[in-house]
């Protein structure tokens, strides 16, 4: 009987958690572009563009909003970063990357900032570097930045 028990609780629990992710129906856009790092760490939109410099410190990305359903709800999406070929080497192990992907929770209306900070030499690859946010194989948003020597 317990073991009953157990099980149809496992089950409400699992839907409660499922009924709390939300479903993705679009990412607006705010801004694309070079952004600078201020003095408590935070950033600040410094310039619009998609062309940045390929120079160490340079730190480019977007700024966007989730929105979907329930209307105040979260969801998680998946941001993919796809370097240009034939990607990015990493410096010890001497392995190419071409992509780097990773889950992120988002609060829908809310503002979120997803950028990559070229911070060595080995990130400074001129050409197509692409960010997409997905959910559940559905894309959602692709922008493209074009690094250039």
């Amino acid at each position: 009987m317990r073991l009953l028990v157990g099980f149809a609780l496992w089950i409400l629990l699992a839907q409660a958690a499922q009924a709390q992710t939300g479903v993705v129906e679009r990412v607006q856009l705010v801004r694309a572009g070079i952004w600078i790092q201020n003095p408590d760490d935070s950033l600040a939109p410094a310039r619009a563009t998609d062309t940045v410099p390929a120079r160490v410190g340079t730190i480019f990305g977007i700024e966007w909003r989730a929105y979907g359903r329930p209307a105040n709800g979260v969801a998680t999406v998946k941001v993919k970063w796809i370097y240009p070929p034939p990607g990015l080497r990493h410096p010890v192990k001497r392995s190419f990357q071409a992509t780097e992907e990773f889950d992120y929770d988002v609060a829908f209306g809310a503002r979120n900032t997803t950028y990559v900070e070229l911070h060595s030499d080995y990130q400074l690859i001129p050409g197509s570097w692409v960010l997409e946010i997905a959910q559940a194989s559905q894309p959602l948003l692709r922008q493209e930045f074009k690094l250039v020597p």
